[in-house]
């Protein structure tokens, strides 16, 4: 737990500061920490793309669905959200609200699969519609969810 305690505080950090430049630059991207960095994929040129990640596009949304929650595992083992919003306490899934049909999830280095998990929620936050997903890193760090109800 030492190393992943280790391993989110700096990319908290990383998070925190990045999303101070693009506020900066007028670059808009999701919000989240879980036990992985989540950008938008509007600031990846601004900022490099790095092998760590994992490039989501997400299909089937609605004009009804105001914010997607994403739960992520890593090895098999669920993710945790170190920095919960106050709008949203929940420590194992993360909020985007904005470009939801693309996003990215910088994950550890090293971790070989990634499970994804999206939730598209309307205002009252009832899942409209879901999709799943997972990812063997060592072949492709891209992966296309297709919500349906």
């Amino acid at each position: 737990m030492t190393n992943s305690s280790s391993f989110v505080g700096r990319w908290s950090r990383r998070a925190q500061e990045l999303g101070r430049r693009l506020a900066l630059s007028g670059v808009h991207s999701g919000r989240a920490v879980l036990l992985a960095l989540v950008v938008a994929l509007g600031a990846l040129p601004a900022c490099g793309t790095p092998d760590n990640l994992v490039l989501v596009n997400v299909s089937g949304l609605e004009s009804a669905i105001t914010e997607l929650r994403v739960s992520l595992t890593l090895d098999g083992a669920a993710a945790r959200n170190t920095m919960p919003s106050a709008d949203n306490p929940d420590t194992t899934s993360f909020a985007v609200y904005k470009d939801m049909r693309r996003f990215g999830v910088e994950v550890p280095a090293g971790t070989k699969q990634l499970g994804i998990s999206v939730e598209g929620l309307n205002t009252a936050r009832v899942a409209v519609k879901t999709g799943s997903t997972t990812v063997d890193l060592t072949q492709r760090h891209d992966a296309s969810i297709a919500l349906a109800k």
